[in-house]
C-alpha cells in the first residue's frame, strides 16, 4: 500500500515538474460537452484517449458504459482497490441540464 506521505510527495513533484499542466493542457484539447446533442462521439474519444490512459496509468480498472439515455454520451467508471480491508470512497460529479429544450 502507498503511504500518505509518499503519495503527497509524488503529487507535489508531478505538479512542480509541470506534469499537471501538461496533462491539463492535453485534456482541454478534447471537446467533452456531455449534454450537447450530437456530441456522443467526441465524448467517447475524450474518455478513451484522454481520461482512460491517465487513470490506467495510476492503476485504476476502467469501464466505459453506454448511456441508457438515447442521445447522450457514454459514462466512465474507474476503480482502484489498494487494500480490501480499508474503506472505499466514491466520488461522483455531475450536472444535468437538458440543453435540447
Amino acid at each position: 500500500m502507498v503511504s500518505r506521505d509518499g503519495a503527497l510527495a509524488r503529487a507535489a513533484q508531478f505538479f512542480d515538474e509541470g506534469g499537471f499542466k501538461a496533462l491539463l493542457s492535453r485534456l482541454v484539447t478534447f471537446p467533452s460537452t456531455s449534454q450537447e446533442p450530437g456530441a456522443e462521439a467526441a465524448l467517447a474519444t475524450y474518455l478513451e484517449e484522454g481520461i482512460r490512459p491517465w487513470l490506467e496509468g495510476m492503476g485504476f480498472d476502467i469501464a466505459i458504459h453506454g448511456n441508457p439515455l438515447p442521445g447522450f454520451g457514454p459514462i466512465l467508471t474507474a476503480m482502484r482497490i489498494e487494500d480490501p480491508a480499508r474503506p472505499t470512497i466514491l466520488l461522483y460529479g455531475y450536472r444535468y441540464s437538458d440543453c435540447r429544450q
